[in-house]
């Protein structure tokens, strides 16, 4: 698996760039903005709108202390150019034409809060160098300050939000714990002020395009999906976003949305079934749905035992019938894996462990005449597909959604004393994963504890 060498140098050289201007030394007003945010927002929301009073809309200034991360124009587009090429097709949550029209137009000033997207996306890319690299680096101490700065002050813009979430990422990828846990929390809260928090009339702004529109509801999907998945190993804790409604629109296909054509004529909500026609980020939001109520089906189970068997089927037939169409837009795009099939796959282990019998046979034949046997052997034996897959994609390409799979899959093989050498190539490809997110590195040393 060939990485690129030049890749791996400018991802250095901008980690080791001096900071040859101490934000300390700076007088704040040269740091950041005053603190100028209406208390009326919070206070009194009718006196808000009556006075025609306006939110802080970016920093006065770039910091100087995330300056330096940031790079000059050309560099500028060459991050994004990475991100949307490595990142943006499993987390598509940045219209790609918008900010490309933008940064050939910003030929005198960048805006403050693109610069910090711009380094949240160049941290997202981040390829470490060496076994012992520390995630927290310098670029991710300074996207954090100027994140929690905004906060701090007021500044309520799409892209501030956006850099969280790839901060986010970041954290998760890295097993940054606790620290994406409250990152994530964070975003719920920042996209609640910015009007994104719900899913139903706070999208209709008659000044928006369908494509900005667009681009609110992939982050607020986004945001949902991170809360579960930051989640994932303990599914009784309190999530910071509320289930969605099954009404609640799922995100549009990917080309059509970076086209910025004409709005689609289908709109899928999320209780839709799955389809070819949906995008993949509509189906990972799907499959984070499932995961999320599988999470209260575990952790606040019915009285009644026939509801709950009756829930816990539902819930199964659900998450196969998503991966039946995942697996068929594998074969049909010739991707290697998706998200969503790993994330489901995660959230039948979760599901089936309880109910762990050796003569159910956890069976189920779809339209297309796929058909899968989901004893937790034969998910295990799915992930151990997967890893034979590295070989044939960039590894700046693969996501960390699908190190939790692979940890769980080793973990079944140990404890039912089965198929060592299959145990063997689960660990190979987490060892494989830890080169660029070292979260993979964290299941690693749990299995080494068991």
């Amino acid at each position: 698996m060939a990485i690129s060498t030049q890749s791996q140098l400018e991802d250095r050289n901008y980690e080791l760039g001096s900071l040859l201007t101490s934000a300390t030394s700076q007088p704040r007003s040269q740091q950041i903005q005053e603190d100028t945010f209406p208390p009326a927002f919070f206070l009194d929301d009718d006196l808000f709108k009556q006075c025609q009073l306006t939110l802080p809309e970016d920093f006065a200034t770039i910091p100087a202390y995330i300056q330096p991360f940031v790079g000059d124009l050309d560099s500028i587009r060459g991050a994004a150019a990475k991100y949307f090429e490595k990142i943006q097709p499993w987390m598509p949550i940045v219209a790609k034409k918008r900010l490309l029209d933008y940064l050939l137009r910003s030929l005198s000033r960048l805006r403050a809060d693109i610069a910090l997207l711009i380094v949240a996306m160049r941290l997202v890319t981040l390829f470490p160098l060496d076994s012992i690299f520390n995630p927290k680096t310098p670029m991710y101490v300074a996207a954090k300050r100027m994140y929690a700065e905004a906060e701090s002050v007021g500044v309520l813009t799409l892209p501030v939000l956006q850099a969280g979430v790839l901060i986010s990422i970041y954290e998760y990828g890295h097993a940054m714990y606790p620290a994406t846990f409250f990152t994530v929390a964070a975003c719920a809260r920042y996209a609640a002020l910015l009007g994104i928090g719900k899913e139903s009339s706070v999208f209709e702004n008659p000044s928006l395009t369908w494509v900005e529109v667009e681009e609110k509801r992939r982050v607020w999907w986004a945001i949902i999906i991170m809360d579960r998945c930051v989640n994932i190993g303990c599914p009784s804790r309190a999530l910071a976003t509320n289930e969605p409604s099954l009404n609640s629109p799922l995100p549009v296909d990917e080309a059509m949305w970076e086209e910025a054509g004409n709005k689609p004529e289908n709109t899928f909500t999320l209780s839709s079934a799955a389809s070819l026609e949906m995008g993949q980020l509509a189906r990972f939001a799907q499959a984070a749905h499932l995961l999320g109520r599988v999470y209260r089906h575990i952790s606040e189970p019915a009285g009644d035992q026939s509801f709950q068997f009756e829930e816990r089927e539902q819930l199964r037939r659900t998450l196969l019938a998503l991966v039946n169409v995942s697996l068929a837009e594998e074969q049909t795009r010739r991707l290697s894996f998706c998200n969503q099939t790993s994330t489901c796959y995660s959230a039948l282990l979760m599901l089936q462990q309880p109910y762990l019998i050796d003569n159910d046979p956890m069976s189920i034949l779809s339209g297309d005449g796929f058909q899968f046997i989901f004893k937790p052997e034969a998910i295990a034996h799915n992930a151990f597909k997967i890893v034979q897959s590295f070989a044939c994609v960039s590894l700046e390409a693969v996501s960390p959604f699908l190190t939790h799979l692979l940890y769980k899959s080793v973990v079944y093989f140990i404890e039912s004393n089965n198929s060592p050498e299959i145990q063997e190539t689960l660990k190979a490809g987490l060892q494989t994963l830890d080169k660029k997110w070292r979260v993979a590195g964290a299941y690693l040393d749990m299995l080494r504890a068991r």
